[in-house]
């Protein structure tokens, strides 16, 4: 099924289309299941055992002929009469969000939460004062600070211009990956999900209420620039890099910001000590899915406090992203977020192999 997108279409518009098809497919009515069941080729595995909001937000995509979500929803939050950036192509418009978001951060005197890189762009923007007064005074300051922008997020990934990282962001550093190979990503990963939910109860353990009730179920598998991770996590967010013997590059671990500060908030004991506990618990257990199948130890796990930073994955780098849907019911209500671990290119591409190596996945 395919659609056209209205001349002014609306981001709200297209959430209800995803929600009532999301609502009608549960109720199966029969045009819905069908066009879920079209989808779902193009669909995370775990689709075709729970369909959820935000697959049918990917099916509302795919119809209109969009390669994601985020895609769809970066192209019409556009102003009407504004081009899409002609570097990029709908799978790599978030690179022109994150920089629009910087520039508007910067307005807010918020550039200090952006890191290394909106230092980065605020040096850029001192070093031009000139041109962009200039600019300012021939009505061209927003195109200036835009433009500042997205060299100081170009600079980020290596790049030494705009269309270097347009070229490198097409380029990416691995191949597509098929359904057959996320589902054998996926099938794996199930193993942690009941590991990673004993370990966030333990650093929420009080003398009054122990052992929390803590569940995680996968909530989806997909392929991904670390761009594209980046830009939807949660701020503030807690994040760990992994690096692991064997794999070109680390690893980056997300955890679920309003989960963990809930709990954290009731545990015991001293909250980065009980941080640092959960990072070191949820190496060990990464390690006892991977060593059956490969060698696999984490030689180092620190806080990873900046993901812009220089020096982190690159902002084009595409790998494998696997989400769990973590859940913990609480005295003081239920607590629910996404954790997230984002395995780069490089280290997708051993991961896989080994996978296949094995049996568990198919060739590409």
């Amino acid at each position: 099924m395919s659609r056209q997108l209205p001349p002014q279409p609306h981001l709200d518009v297209l959430k209800k289309q995803a929600r009532q098809l999301l609502n009608d497919q549960q109720a199966g009515q029969a045009e819905a299941v069908a066009r879920v069941q079209d989808a779902l080729a193009d669909l995370p595995p775990s689709a075709a055992e729970e369909f959820t909001l935000r697959h049918a937000q990917q099916v509302v995509a795919r119809e209109y002929g969009f390669t994601s979500w985020q895609a769809i929803a970066d192209h019409v939050g556009r102003p009407a009469d504004e081009e899409p950036p002609q570097l990029f192509s709908p799978r790599h418009v978030h690179y022109d969000k994150l920089a629009r978001d910087l520039v508007e951060a910067a307005r807010d005197g918020r550039a200090q939460s952006f890191g290394l890189l909106g230092e980065d762009f605020g040096k850029r923007m001192a070093a031009t004062a000139a041109t962009a007064a200039t600019a300012d005074a021939q009505g061209g300051q927003d195109e200036h600070t835009l433009k500042q922008a997205r060299l100081a997020v170009a600079a980020q990934s290596g790049c030494d211009s705009w269309e270097a990282l347009a070229q490198a962001a097409e380029a990416g550093v691995m191949g597509p990956v098929n359904l057959e190979q996320l589902r054998g990503f996926e099938d794996m990963h199930a193993e942690l999900a009941p590991l990673l939910a004993a370990r966030i109860a333990a650093i929420a353990d009080r003398k009054d209420q122990p052992g929390q009730p803590v569940e995680a179920e996968i909530a989806f598998t997909d392929q991904t620039s670390y761009g594209e991770f980046v830009i939807s996590m949660s701020v503030p967010t807690y994040l760990f890099r992994f690096a692991v013997d064997g794999l070109a590059s680390d690893l980056v671990v997300s955890l679920g910001t309003p989960l963990v500060e809930g709990l954290l908030a009731t545990g015991q004991g001293d909250r980065g000590s009980r941080l640092a506990d959960l990072g070191a618990g949820l190496a060990r257990d990464l390690e006892s899915i991977w060593n059956p199948l490969t060698k696999f130890s984490v030689d180092q796990i620190e806080p990873h406090t900046d993901p812009f930073a220089v020096g982190a994955v690159p902002m084009y780098e595409v790998g494998v992203l696997i989400a769990f849907q973590v859940t913990a019911n609480t005295t003081e209500g239920e607590l629910s977020s996404l954790f997230a671990i984002f395995y780069p290119g490089s280290a997708s591409r051993s991961v896989l192999d080994s996978l296949a190596a094995h049996g568990a996945v198919g060739d590409r």
